[in-house]
Parts: C-alpha cells; sequence; structure tokens
C-alpha cells in the first residue's frame, strides 16, 4: 500500500511516518524540506511540495498517480491573496 503524508517533517506527521515505515508500508513524504525528511526518513520516498504554490488540482495528478492513501498533516494553508494584509 503506498501512502502519501503531506507534512510529513512535521511534530505530528513525523510520528505517523515513522510509524507506517515501522509497519513497513511505503510511504511518499510530500514536503519542502527535502533533505532533511530524507536524513530523518532514508526508507521513504520523499517529494516537494509547498502548499503555498500547487494550489490548482494539475500540480497534484502525478503526485496523487499510483497513491493509495493520503494523510494530510501539513500545517495551515494560505492563499496568495490572505499573505498581505494592513493592520
Amino acid at each position: 500500500m503506498r501512502i502519501l503524508v503531506t507534512g510529513a517533517n512535521g511534530f505530528i506527521g513525523s510520528y505517523i511516518t515513522a510509524e507506517l515505515l515501522k509497519n513497513n508500508y511505503k510511504v511518499i513524504c510530500c514536503v519542502r524540506d527535502v533533505e532533511s525528511t530524507r536524513k530523518k526518513f532514508p526508507t521513504a520516498e520523499v517529494i516537494y511540495c509547498d502548499f503555498n504554490i500547487d494550489l490548482t488540482p494539475q500540480s497534484w495528478i502525478n503526485r496523487l498517480n499510483n497513491i493509495d492513501i493520503v494523510i494530510n498533516v501539513s500545517g495551515v494553508l494560505t492563499y496568495k491573496e490572505l499573505l498581505y494584509f494592513s493592520s
């Protein structure tokens, strides 16, 4: 079973990813910090994603190919128009 974990390098995602790997699941970590995640989880597949940029369905088609389950534990999602505000 192939499981894609968004935010796999985060606080909650790290624990979920470690448990999945311990139980011999094929884990695909979808993170911004690829290098750090590869060091932390050397047996996992690691791919880059950034939810501030990858907002369209088209940006996810290839990532979700052959994925059985998605576990989304990434941080707060923002949209570019919400990044700037005035007081």
